[in-house]
């Protein structure tokens, strides 16, 4: 479904690729420690609520417009440097296919 949106975003839009930003943030959950996820880890974040877990998104968009135009969903305990590293080539795909 995510997919089809940012296709058709590209076939209405067709945003310029020359200056892209790409950027991090964690959003913490006070899930129940018992409940099982895969993506809600515990992590560093930035309000120092390290006991809690969170989830990491990571969004690619254009400078100009600020469209979206890729967007990943990672565990909070990835640091983001390492995510970036593991999703750059994806990134890339999408901008360059």
């Amino acid at each position: 479904m995510a997919q089809a949106f940012f296709d058709r975003l590209w076939r209405v839009e067709s945003p310029a690729a020359d200056c892209l930003l790409f950027d991090t943030t964690n959003y913490y959950t006070y899930m129940a420690g018992q409940t099982q996820s895969e993506l809600a880890k515990r992590g560093k974040n930035k309000d120092g609520k390290h006991s809690l877990r969170q989830i990491g998104l990571g969004l690619l968009v254009t400078r100009d417009s600020r469209l979206p135009l890729y967007y990943s969903v990672y565990p909070g305990n990835l640091h983001d440097s390492k995510h970036f590293e593991a999703v750059m080539d994806e990134m890339f795909g999408v901008v360059c296919g």
